[in-house]
């Protein structure tokens, strides 16, 4: 058999050449560009192109350096507001006051549209601020505010203010003129009754022993003195009394004569022991004239008026250092008066004056003024003045108020309406009228307040007007003008 296998005649033959081209035409992929047949202008071409792009580049990098430049000279450069050639604001908000400009435009804050400077608003202080005064930049300049605030002829953070008329009316603004009077006038001051310190006793044993019945138990009684408050066992009082009887026994026996005065010695010393220990003469003699020593020892009250305090319970162990009573003698009282600084030279000890409790004001009861008191409350600035008043019927009850009236010598002085002066804790100031519209903040030194006038000590002229009504708006409007000249605008800072 014939293992070799037959070849096709066909496929072993040799291909021509011509079909071998063919053949590779056909199997080799299609061009997708063209070859250029100019290939050094089109590289030209490229480098024109990039040429390009780098001037470019430049030019914007140096118009963004000149852009920076600008908004950095502008705003942290030296500002123009302080050339001769500026522009004054015309414009301004009317809700936001700060808000300036020299042009017509909207508010950044609100958006509203600027409205014209009125006169009144572009007139500058008249009266340096003492608060500080802008300078040239914006920025605060301190300014030393003197010492004594009597001394200052405006008060801080305000300024003179021009108001027209019909602001004057819609404001409700009313002015009266300084007067010289007579001010011949009663001072009437705050009062109340208070327990005299000088009328207070407290009950206390003087040697320890055992509460073994009470008569008082409760506060408010009245008692008189010498009445029996309580009752005690003390056995150093009872051992002094054992001594005691032993001494006057010894001093009336034979051995009395042999012993001579020693007798009479030792008795003299048991009865002053026991009167140290509080025991009265009455209560020694009682016991000699008994012969027997008492267990009992009465506690009595050592002056007539009202038990305010009670600590005695039965069977508590009394010592000496612990009270048991207090008793307070109100049949006489303290009157004390709270009066104000400026009103204290018209007080002098030994004035008379009239107290009528707040209860009772037809039941007026005149007083001497005892003492006036050299401190100062720090909470209500008056200073206290004392009087003593009878208190017989104890119709005058500690801590109950009432007022104190003082008749003042008639003097003539300035005065004003009490609304006319605004305190603000340190200083007092008025608003002065002037012609004009024109309203001038002053401080002033005030004294005596007599009915609803105010006298004024300095300050002010007899025959200048001030604001007694309508001083709450014009103090505001004061005080905003004197703020918008310390802050500057913000169109001002800009340019």
């Amino acid at each position: 058999m014939d293992s070799s296998i037959e070849k096709d005649p066909a496929a072993s033959a040799p291909t021509p050449p011509a079909a071998e081209e063919k053949a590779a035409e056909e199997t080799a992929p299609p061009a997708t560009e063209a070859r250029d047949p100019h290939p050094v202008k089109a590289a030209t071409h490229a480098v024109r192109g990039m040429r390009a792009m780098a001037v470019v580049r430049w030019a914007l990098l140096v118009a963004v350096s000149l852009v920076a430049l600008y908004n950095v000279v502008t705003i942290w450069g030296p500002s123009t507001s302080t050339h001769a050639d500026a522009r004054p604001d015309h414009y301004y908000c009317s809700m936001h006051p700060q808000i300036r400009s020299a042009d017509p435009g909207q508010c950044p804050i609100c958006h509203m549209d600027l409205v014209p400077i009125p006169e009144e608003r572009k007139q500058g202080p008249s009266t340096p601020d003492p608060a500080g005064s802008p300078s040239p930049a914006g920025a605060l300049a301190p300014a030393a505010a003197p010492a004594d605030p009597a001394a200052q002829t405006a008060p801080p953070g305000l300024q003179t203010v021009t108001l027209a008329l019909d602001r004057q009316q819609l404001f409700g603004i009313t002015v009266t003129p300084v007067t010289s009077v007579p001010l011949a006038n009663r001072l009437r001051v705050p009062a109340s009754v208070e327990t005299p310190r000088s009328g207070v006793a407290e009950v206390r044993v003087r040697a320890p022993g055992f509460i073994e019945s009470v008569a008082v138990r409760e506060t408010g009684i009245r008692v008189k003195k010498g009445q029996a408050l309580a009752s005690m066992f003390s056995p150093d009082i009872y051992r002094a009394q054992e001594e005691l009887l032993a001494a006057h026994k010894w001093s009336e026996g034979p051995a009395a004569a042999a012993a001579g005065g020693t007798a009479t010695d030792m008795l003299a010393a048991a009865r002053r022991g026991l009167e140290l220990l509080g025991i009265s003469k009455a209560e020694i003699d009682a016991a000699i004239r008994s012969g027997h020593a008492s267990r009992n020892v009465t506690i009595r009250a050592p002056i007539s008026g009202v038990v305010t305090k009670f600590y005695g319970v039965l069977g508590m162990r009394a010592m000496p250092e612990a009270p048991l009573y207090e008793i307070a003698d109100l049949s006489k009282v303290w009157i004390v008066a709270s009066v104000q600084e400026r009103d204290l030279p018209h007080v002098q000890p030994g004035m008379v004056a009239e107290f009528a409790p707040s209860n009772r004001p037809a039941d007026v009861r005149k007083a001497r003024v005892d003492l006036i008191e050299p401190d100062v409350s720090p909470t209500t600035r008056t200073i206290r003045v004392r009087f003593t008043a009878d208190n017989k019927d104890y119709d005058l009850r500690p801590g109950q108020y009432g007022e104190v009236a003082f008749d003042l010598p008639e003097e003539k002085a300035l005065s004003v309406p009490r609304d006319a002066v605004i305190d603000i804790g340190k200083v007092q100031y008025v608003f002065v009228a002037s012609e004009g519209g024109r309203f001038e903040p002053r401080v002033v030194r005030v004294g005596t307040l007599v009915g609803d006038r105010l006298q004024i000590l300095s300050g002010l002229k007899e025959g200048e007007s001030v604001v007694t009504r309508g001083g709450f708006l014009v103090d505001s409007e004061s005080r905003l003008r004197a703020s918008l000249e310390i802050v500057p605008s913000p169109a001002a800072s800009a340019r």
